[in-house]
């Protein structure tokens, strides 16, 4: 089929609400990340670019694990913004497949300046176990600019791995104690951005603070913004960190996973930094996860968790 298939928004879709058209199926989310929802906006023709050699569906250059296909669009879309094509193999990927890895890999593209007012995808071919896919990511500001703030961006993260390198860590607990009061201490709680994303009133602009850049560079965000902030600075120093969306206490938010010594721990930037309290926010484990009242949304895959 060229049929292209889209989502609108990142946080706990309801597979229920498909309202279907000749080309397309809109998806609008049920939850917002309260932190924040993203509206959108109409599909637009993408140029692929990456993955040229797997537009043939060969199966030499074929992907067979959700890590792989998710690291391909993360960093393909993180390149030049536009859409990746790829070839999967053995996995036949259903619709609610592909968009849990399009949710996935969004709110993990910590490297891009601004958040995707719309995702989407379309199976170019089906042959066999080969499914060759294109995933187009839609953001509200032009190429030209995305790249002028990327590269804000990235010299906000430069001048914090040289901050923070300076403290010395010891230890992995410590490098992400160090990560995390950084990104705490140079972000506040945008209030007012938070009210534009409930009400579905966000600009340009607004999806920028949105992401890594609100936290790191403007300085104001809400929760997707701090933890695509503690996943840039994690990146930087290779060290293991995931963007996690679901609830806590029934609201929609964003928090992150870490791993310390292959065992997985959470930290929630957000909380810390609007409460003002930093305890039970930094390195909890699995059960003060569920004690707390955070719920991991099934519709997005956490590598490292099991």
């Amino acid at each position: 089929t060229s049929d292209y298939f889209i989502l609108g928004d990142f946080m706990k879709p309801d597979r229920k609400k498909f309202a279907i058209a000749f080309l397309a199926i809109l998806l609008a989310v049920s939850g917002l990340v309260s932190c924040g929802d993203a509206g959108a906006s109409s599909p637009q023709e993408g140029d692929s670019r990456l993955q040229k050699l797997q537009r043939e569906g060969d199966p030499s250059h074929a992907l067979i694990t959700d890590k792989v296909i998710l690291s391909s669009l993360i960093d393909g879309w993180t390149k030049d913004f536009g859409t990746v094509t790829l070839t999967i193999q053995g996995l036949n990927y259903g619709q609610d497949d592909f968009f849990t890895l399009l949710d996935t890999a969004e709110v993990n593209s910590s490297g891009i300046p601004c958040e995707a007012a719309q995702v989407s995808y379309r199976v170019l071919s089906e042959n066999g176990q080969l499914q060759t896919v294109e995933f187009l990511p839609i953001f509200p500001l032009d190429a030209e600019s995305l790249k002028a703030k990327q590269n804000e961006l990235r010299e906000a993260v430069r001048t914090a791995k040289g901050k923070i390198s300076k403290q010395g860590a010891a230890n992995a607990e410590e490098l992400y104690r160090e990560i995390f009061d950084y990104v705490i201490a140079g972000a506040v709680y945008d209030d007012a951005l938070e009210a534009a994303t409930l009400d579905r009133s966000l600009s340009g602009e607004m999806y920028v603070n949105r992401s890594a850049y609100g936290a790191l560079v403007t300085g104001s965000t809400i929760c997707n913004g701090y933890s695509r902030a503690f996943k840039a600075l994690c990146d930087e120093f290779d060290v293991p960190c995931w963007v996690v969306l679901g609830t806590k206490g029934g609201q929609a938010h964003a928090w992150n996973l870490v791993l310390i010594d292959g065992s997985p721990f959470y930290v929630d930037c957000t909380r810390a930094d609007v409460s003002g309290k930093t305890e039970n926010a930094f390195l909890f484990n699995e059960r003060s996860l569920e004690e707390q009242g955070y719920e991991i949304s099934p519709a997005i895959i956490v590598p490292g968790r099991d």
